[in-house]
């Protein structure tokens, strides 16, 4: 190898070696020197190879000087060896969002950072000026930015740090540090150039706790652009920021010492926005991509009401001065959010702040807003859990329409002193929400005319508003469920469930903001916040066709309205209507369009001090309630009407009574099947009764058509057509069946039936889903066999008395059905006898009495002395679906006698027979003496 090959070789060696990355371990908590923070820092900014920071034991470094900037890419400062998990300052079951979920534990730092000249002169905790740091475990307290990161970086992380509170504290509220020891801003995120460049921050799992400001703060000064796309400003560029399961407590300024606080905050730490501060601020940024998620934000530690004095500034979540990329070549749909989402966190105890360039005062507990130079779309509020703030969730826009919607769903909005949800931009969704006990629930538009009279193709659709009661503020008198300001405001309200709150369930406020029912104009041609469309108006009761008429299950809504509107019908039941009279809607039915149906008759002028709308045109709309709403005549009803093209819903109508009730009556008969075996043998009760649990407004007259009478089979009482169902009661006995009892088999099964009649015009029922019903008398007698035979004794003489017919037979009725009936014939040798039609089983034919079982035929002969000889027949025991029972005899015993006897027996006469024989042989002579003397004679 030649000398300069060694030399090479020997420098590629030793840049290989300097290339190397390294650990430094911090062994002292002093301020500089051998072995401190300040010194590793040093290092790697020098080394700059993907250094590790790490530390020999749990210490406390107080700083004189603020550290130097970390401008190598790559550092991790990790002090998680030294953190404790069993001593987390979360408190234990924590959750945030909507629904709940439960919050991570984060581990007790044991390494902290401080400075000893408290925050004043401008110094930060760490500052970030480099890719790919990570700073992670540290307590970090007392400065102006705890930590900051500032320029075009990427690939920062911030997480599981105590920020600005006593690391040695037992919890949160006792871990608030002296006024020197606080930080202005937990973390700092700083754009200082306005070239195009990557920024991407993550802040998870940090407590950050009592800022004198913020407790995340980014100042973009509107340099960030994710949607720059030529090749000189670097294609995909832009600003993505991760905070999640962050814990905010105790952010922004005490009521009590605010010029205290911010004296102690450098320019640099005040930023955009001085007199600003609050749990999350992000202004001034281009089309940022955000994700906000599973934070938990707590402001003042005790919530104050609507009508106490507070400081601008204190918000939750604030977005202010977004704006779409205006960069050669940006895309044209870009929005001034790229696919923003702030979703499942928690916040709560939030007052007010400034959330426009108009420096108009407004409250806001999770805001986005802008100027009117600039637009917020493309952005996602979803899951979140907003309550105890003077304004709960308010979405701000401009006056150009957004070229991307926003969505507001799925929140939980609740106790917030003056607004639930505020809508105030354009083209956004307010869905699935819940917002209950605030003062005012959804507000679209703003009732600062002068800052937002931009709202425009807002959407409030399917949210539950409910039980909005509070004291309402000055500015919020109207305790509606949604109010809608400013004349120009365009809101499409839809499929809402809307209750029990104070005001009404729908408030189109006029020019001058008062709340409370506005009444319909002849040609609706008024002007103001949704156009102040007209609502629909029922007819009367009294009108031939009523307005409100309830048949069984079927409402029919019959009324007025704009012609060609959009129909919303309601339930109010069970809960009021607002006491101005006017609905609110509990529970969305149907829809329907107006001016599809011919009106019956003309509008009324004023009808129920309405307003005479003689352009209207009529509506017919029937629907099925829910199958768990109980049809009754006191359920009440109200309507919205929506101008589709416009996109502008009115005010709920009038409650509206049912008018009319015209229940479904039925009839049904239990049981349905009896037997005629007593004590199973009824009664059955055949019922009329109202269906779904309605009850009669009137006594109801139902006739029907009772059994026929007569039947030997069945008794019926209390049997009369008509029958009457009592007003207020639900149902009527019209008929009651017993089976006659008998042990008569085969005699089949028979059925009585009962049925509605067709009622009459006006008779105040309709009939129902069952109108004829049956109760069928089953025969359960089972047949009784018994084995019979003509003859029990046969001879063994030739002649009609040597044959004996045996027969299986029902003795107590006929066969239900073909019954098989097990026999047992006699066992050989057949010597004496012969059998016929003798085999097992033996079938009696349904309907038939009886069935031969055997024949015996005596066989004849002239033997004397050979005897009798039993022939036994049997039947045998059935088996458990044999279909009959045994009765006796089931067996029986054929004799075959014998009837031959002997011829008399030849021996020596006796002395009569003797006797006899003279005496004959005498009277024989005699005989022919007589004879001879006769002959004699002629």
């Amino acid at each position: 190898m030649s000398a300069s090959s060694k030399l090479l070789l020997a420098a590629l060696l030793a840049a290989s070696m300097s290339a190397q990355a390294a650990t430094y371990i911090v062994s002292s908590n002093a301020d500089s020197g051998v072995g401190t923070l300040r010194t590793a820092i040093v290092s790697a900014n020098a080394n700059c190879q993907a250094d590790t920071i790490n530390f020999s034991s749990a210490m406390t470094i107080t700083l004189t000087t603020a550290l130097p900037a970390i401008k190598c890419a790559g550092l991790t400062i990790d002090a998680t060896p030294w953190a404790n998990p069993s001593t987390s300052m979360i408190p234990a079951g924590a959750t945030v969002g909507h629904p709940a979920a439960a919050f991570p534990p984060i581990p007790r730092p044991g390494v902290v950072l401080t400075i000893s000249s408290g925050v004043a002169g401008g110094n930060n905790g760490l500052n970030i000026q480099a890719d790919n740091v990570t700073v992670r475990s540290l307590s970090i307290r007392g400065f102006d930015d705890g930590i900051r990161t500032q320029g075009d970086h990427t690939g920062i992380v911030i997480e599981s740090n105590y920020v600005g509170l006593l690391e040695t504290a037992t919890d949160i509220a006792a871990a608030i540090p002296a006024l020197n020891d606080r930080n202005c801003n937990g973390v700092h995120i700083v754009k200082t150039t306005n070239t195009a460049g990557t920024v991407g921050v993550t802040v998870r799992n940090n407590l950050i706790a009592y800022p004198n400001l913020r407790g995340v703060y980014v100042d973009g000064g509107g340099a960030w652009h994710v949607t720059d796309v030529t090749a000189s400003q670097g294609n995909g560029k832009g600003f993505n920021l991760t905070l999640a399961d962050n814990w905010i407590e105790r952010t922004g300024e005490q009521p009590s010492t605010p010029s205290t606080l911010r004296s102690k905050c450098s320019t640099n730490a005040q930023g955009f926005a001085a007199t600003s501060g609050g749990g999350i601020e992000i202004e001034d940024t281009t089309a940022p991509s955000l994700r906000i998620t599973g934070n938990h934000l707590s402001g003042q530690p005790t919530l104050v009401s609507a009508s106490s004095t507070v400081l601008n500034g204190s918000n939750g979540i604030e977005i202010n001065q977004t704006r779409r990329s205006s960069l050669p070549n940006a895309p044209a749909d870009g929005g001034s959010c790229t696919s923003c989402v702030i979703s499942g966190n928690a916040i709560s105890g939030y007052l007010n702040g400034i959330v426009t360039l108009a420096a108009q005062n407004s409250f806001f507990g999770l805001v986005a807003s802008t100027s009117a130079a600039n637009i917020m779309d493309d952005l996602t509020l979803s899951g979140n859990l907003v309550s105890g703030n003077l304004m709960g969730i308010t979405y701000g826009g401009d006056k150009t329409a957004p070229t991307k919607a926003s969505i507001v769903s799925d929140n939980l909005a609740k106790n917030n002193y003056a607004v639930g949800i505020a809508l105030t931009g354009q083209n956004t969704s307010a869905t699935g929400n819940i917002v209950q006990g605030n003062a005012v629930g959804i507000l679209a538009g703003d009732l600062l005319s002068s800052l937002f009279a931009r709202a425009r193709n807002l959407s409030i659709f399917q949210n539950t508003v409910v039980d909005n009661t509070l004291s309402p503020p000055a500015l919020v008198q109207g305790n509606a469920g949604v109010a809608v300001a400013n004349a120009g405001t365009t809101t499409v309200i839809s499929q809402n469930s809307i209750s029990r709150n104070a005001g009404l369930g729908i408030d189109l406020l006029t020019s001058a903001n008062v709340w409370g029912v506005t009444p319909n104009d002849n040609g609706d041609t008024d002007t103001g916040p949704n156009a102040l469309m007209n609502k629909p108006v029922f007819h009367r009761k009294s009108d031939p066709a009523p307005g409100v008429v309830l048949r069984g299950r079927q409402v029919t809504f019959t009324g007025w309205a704009r012609p060609g509107a959009a129909l919303e019908f309601f339930l109010v039941s069970p809960d009021a209507a607002d006491p101005s009279g006017f609905g609110e809607g509990l529970r969305y039915l149907c829809s329907g369009t107006a001016g599809t149906t011919t009106d019956p008759q003309p509008p009324n002028p004023n009808l129920s001090g309405e307003g005479e709308d003689n352009a209207a045109a009529g509506f017919s709309v029937s629907c099925t309630l829910p199958a768990d709403v109980v049809p009754t005549a006191d359920l009440v009803f109200s309507a919205t009407a929506t101008d589709t093209t416009a996109k502008v819903t009115s005010e709920f109508s009038q409650g509206r009574q049912v008018d009319q009730f015209i229940p479904n009556v039925r009839l049904t008969c239990t049981p349905n099947q009896l037997t005629d075996s007593t004590g199973q043998n009824g009664p059955a009760n055949c019922t009329v009764s109202l269906e779904d649990g309605a009850v009669a407004p009137t006594e109801l007259t139902v006739a029907f058509t009772p059994p026929p009478s007569g039947n030997p089979r069945y008794a019926l009482s209390n049997c009369s057509s008509p029958v009457k169902i009592a007003a207020g009661a639900s149902s009527a006995l019209a008929c009651t069946i017993l089976a006659n009892a008998n042990d008569v088999a085969g005699d089949g099964d028979v059925t009585a039936a009962v049925s509605l009649d067709t009622p009459p015009a006006n008779a105040g029922y309709a009939l129902g889903t069952s109108t004829l019903d049956q109760v069928t008398i089953v025969n359960d007698d089972l047949p009784i066999i018994v084995l019979e035979c003509d003859r029990l004794v046969v001879y063994d003489s030739p002649g009609s008395s040597n044959v004996a017919h045996c027969t299986a037979r029902v003795s107590n009725g006929t066969a239900p059905a073909n019954l098989a009936i097990g026999f047992t014939p006699p066992s050989g040798p057949y010597l004496r006898y012969t059998l016929s039609n003798c085999a097992s089983p033996v079938t009696i034919p349904a309907g038939a009495t009886s069935a031969m079982a055997c024949t015996i035929t005596a066989t004849p002969n002239t033997d004397v002395g050979d005897g009798s000889v039993d022939v036994v027949l049997r039947l045998t025991e059935p088996g458990p679906n044999a279909g009959y029972l045994l009765g006796q005899p089931a067996s029986i015993t054929v004799t075959v006698a014998d009837d031959d006897h002997p011829p008399p027996p030849i021996g020596i006469p006796t002395l009569g027979e003797w006797g006899g024989a003279g005496l004959s042989l005498a009277l024989l002579a005699l005989a022919r003496r007589r004879l001879n003397g006769r002959r004699n004679d002629h």
